[in-house]
């Protein structure tokens, strides 16, 4: 009886822990009003084999079409794939300040021992944030590492990266989130990837470039002021549905009914 009881209780444990290696990310964009945007967020988890970029190096094919344009991610993925990764896109369009967007990924903690993100910083022509070295997402035991609240994973403005690839002349019609209708119509740059400078604006340099600090809406944008915060991220495990837990609980109830079903039978044979 008490062998049969364990393994049902073990059915229902394996049950309401089926989804424990569901992981939900989850970004915010910590900008003031009137500050900086966030395009649709890549989110991927690897096994450390995967590099987003490396500071002082040419930015990736797949890392230029989200710091110019906010994506697609479809290079990235395909790199991330390469070496038995998996990642997703937030899908809730662009995430202004004060908003957050979620994805969630199955993970393997013997296998997906990292995450990595990025996501384009708007308008701008080429910022992004992202990672340039490896997160751990499972400490060495398996463990899945919780960010969130005081844990969180927090960019500041001083963690903004400039890919090299757009020069920065902040035009309304080659800076994305503004004027630019076509994807990759700004100037070339052919440089490496670096920390933003941030903004320049006619105001600070007096040439014939473009003002985003001076527009309307983003009078809040200048990421290079102290203590200027552009994102959080969390990372959370998403627990058992309350199907799963009911399913295994009635699994429990019929096959305890159905024992004590046969026992009876057995006793009145008897």
């Amino acid at each position: 009886m008490m062998r049969f009881i364990f393994g049902l209780a073990s059915i229902v444990l394996a049950l309401s822990s089926a989804r424990a290696d569901l992981i939900e990310f989850t970004i915010t964009n910590r900008a003031p009003t009137g500050g900086v945007f966030l395009t649709p967020t890549f989110f991927g988890v690897h096994n450390g084999g995967f590099t987003l970029f490396t500071p002082g190096q040419s930015s990736s094919a797949g890392l230029e079409r989200i710091a110019e344009d906010g994506g697609p991610a479809t290079l990235l993925l395909q790199s991330l794939r390469a070496v038995g990764g998996s990642g997703l896109v937030t899908t809730t369009g662009v995430i202004s300040p004060g908003q957050s967007a979620s994805v969630r990924l199955e993970v393997n903690p013997a296998v997906d021992r990292f995450f990595s993100f990025a996501t384009m910083v708007i308008p701008s022509n080429d910022a992004f944030i992202g990672n340039p070295v490896l997160i751990p997402l499972f400490d060495a035991s398996g463990n899945l590492i919780g960010r969130s609240g005081s844990s969180a994973l927090r960019i500041s403005g001083a963690q903004v990266w400039d890919s090299g690839t757009e020069v920065n002349d902040e035009l309304s019609n080659t800076t994305a989130f503004l004027d630019q209708s076509v994807p990759d119509t700004g100037t070339a740059e052919n440089g490496v990837v670096r920390l933003h400078a941030g903004f320049l604006g006619s105001q600070r340099l007096g040439g014939p470039l473009g003002d985003i600090l001076s527009t309307p809406n983003f009078v809040g944008a200048d990421f290079t002021t102290a203590d200027y915060q552009v994102a959080e991220i969390s990372v959370a495990p998403v627990p058992a549905p309350p199907a799963v837990i009911l399913l295994g609980i009635a699994a429990l109830g019929i096959g305890l009914r159905r024992f004590a079903a046969r026992r009876s039978t057995v006793i009145a044979s008897a």
